[in-house]
């Protein structure tokens, strides 16, 4: 090849009048070719085309964190994480991470909606474990009690969404919607509190010394609740929870379980009183309005004031009873195993 083949002649005739430092036809052709072979290489070799060149699902090493923001007295012994594929094809990946801190899993390259629950609640079942939309949390239903859930205990849990893991690390969105690129492999995660404390407390008169032993039944709960958007779902339920005395005035009892969207303006709380005779009385009280003006949807405080029993006049054998019909309060006859759900 000669020299002169690679510039463009632009003289005349007469001889070397001008040269036009520019390559000819053919070598403008090669050079453009290997431009282009270049910029492919380096596309096939980017973190953009990584879910590509890795369809398949390479196995990747992840660290997930859990970061407890939101509910910083949570204290489980573990939590189970969900990778399921964005798409809805494709194999759910489960993972038990021990401790509240998070560890480092190997997880196949591809996008995922994520979720994480505590996995140390044996009263709480789960279900539609296939699918990020459908994974439900479900309360326990009491043996032999219609529509009386046990207290499901505190769930905690977080999700996201469109969760990228290839060569390049994780990509998502953090909980502020901002989204976080990571080489290094870490995703963080903010668990929040799903289940719905409540505690009630009862304020009167003689309040803790007039009947031998008081119990709660809240009414008008949910029995399941949509992990991935926290909304409750199917029918209602209830729960049976004990109280303790605070003091001659006052006593105070605390159950965990799951609102529901009707609890605002369908939520009862029943009081049994039980006495030394084995005589149980009963009174209903609305308190549909307290949560509703409840200052944290998660934390429910129910507080009932001048409740006064009917006046008591203990037998010569020291029993304590409650006059019927009096006030308010009726006479039952039902019988609850105490050690299936009640607590004292």
């Amino acid at each position: 090849m000669r020299i002169e083949d690679l510039f463009v002649w632009s003289g005349g005739e007469s001889g070397w009048s001008g040269i036009m430092w520019s390559p000819s036809e053919g070598w403008r052709i090669k050079i453009f070719a290997v431009f282009c072979v270049a910029v492919l290489c380096g596309m096939l070799c980017g973190c953009g085309q990584r879910d590509v060149l890795e369809a398949n699902g390479v196995p990747r090493d992840i660290e997930i964190r859990f970061m407890w923001d939101y509910a910083e007295g949570a204290d489980v012994d573990g939590m189970t994480v969900y990778f399921f594929p964005h798409a809805g094809v494709g194999r759910v990946w489960r993972y038990d991470v021990s401790g509240r801190a998070g560890g480092k899993l190997t997880v196949p390259s591809g996008v995922y909606d994520v979720i994480a629950i505590n996995n140390d609640l044996p009263d709480i079942s789960l279900s539609g474990t296939n699918e990020f939309g459908t994974l439900t949390a479900n309360a326990i239903e009491v043996s032999g009690l219609s529509d009386v859930s046990r207290a499901t205990g505190m769930l905690y849990g977080a999700s996201l969404e469109r969760v990228e893991i290839n060569g390049c690390g994780v990509t998502y969105r953090q909980r502020d919607g901002t989204l976080k690129q990571c080489p290094q492999g870490l995703m963080r995660c903010w668990p929040d509190s799903l289940s719905t404390v409540y505690h009630v407390v009862i304020e009167g008169d003689k309040v803790g010394t007039h009947a031998a032993e008081m119990a709660g039944h809240l009414k008008g709960l949910s029995e399941g609740l949509l992990v991935s958007s926290a909304l409750p779902v199917g029918n209602d339920t209830s729960v049976l929870f004990g109280f303790e005395r605070d003091g001659d005035n006052e006593v105070s009892g605390e159950t965990i379980d799951f609102a529901s969207l009707r609890e605002r303006t369908h939520l009862s709380l029943e009081l049994t009183a039980y006495c030394s005779d084995g005589k149980k009385y009963v009174k209903e009280f609305d308190v549909s309005e307290q949560a509703l003006n409840s200052s944290s949807p998660r934390n429910v405080v129910i507080i009932l004031r001048d409740i006064n029993f009917p006046d008591t006049d203990p037998s010569d054998d020291g029993d304590v009873g409650l006059d019927v019909g009096v006030d308010g309060w009726k006479e039952v006859d039902v019988t609850y195993d105490t050690s299936d759900g009640w607590g004292n």
